[in-house]
């Protein structure tokens, strides 16, 4: 009986010198970018004082290939010198169209918004400079993942 139990003490002696624990963590490896905003930009860059609409076109990539969650942006402008805002606009969900151009080079599927993204502003004084900003956020992201989000365009001068 007493060597029955020495060798069972043996073995779990062995069992918990075996099973040391490190409190070493592996390096941290970025993972790869999922989500990336390439340009945003107006289709005209004149407004007119009665007020107006400024269309935005968007392009990206996005690196999932299930294409199946949506893109949403925040969008607002103020004014270029007292930072004044004068118009916002959040969108759930924009159109948008994939395509592979390019494919070689980013390993990422491209996007393009269909036209749906636009931000309706008030009637402004003549000489008006507005900042127009857009914030992006993607379904299927982490913090880590995430390229530019976020990108602004300048100087949209106000005309009679």
């Amino acid at each position: 009986m007493r060597n029955i139990l020495l060798v069972a003490l043996t073995v779990v002696m062995g069992f918990m010198v075996a099973c040391d624990d490190h409190d070493v963590l592996p390096p941290y490896n970025t993972p790869a970018k999922i989500f990336q905003v390439d340009s945003l930009f107006h289709y005209k860059d004149n407004i007119s004082s009665k007020g107006d609409t400024l269309k935005f076109r968007i392009v990206g990539h996005v690196s999932d290939t299930t294409v199946k969650y949506p893109i949403s942006v925040t969008l607002k402008a103020v004014d270029s010198t007292t930072q004044v805002q004068y118009a916002g606009n959040y969108y759930k969900t924009i159109a948008v169209k994939y395509d592979t151009s390019d494919y070689y080079k980013t390993k990422m599927i491209r996007f393009t918004d269909t036209g749906t993204v636009y931000m309706t502003t008030p009637a402004l004084p003549v000489k008006t400079k507005l900042r127009s900003t857009a914030t992006f956020a993607y379904g299927l992201n982490l913090s880590s993942q995430l390229g530019t989000t976020a990108l602004t365009v300048k100087n949209n001068a106000l005309t009679q």
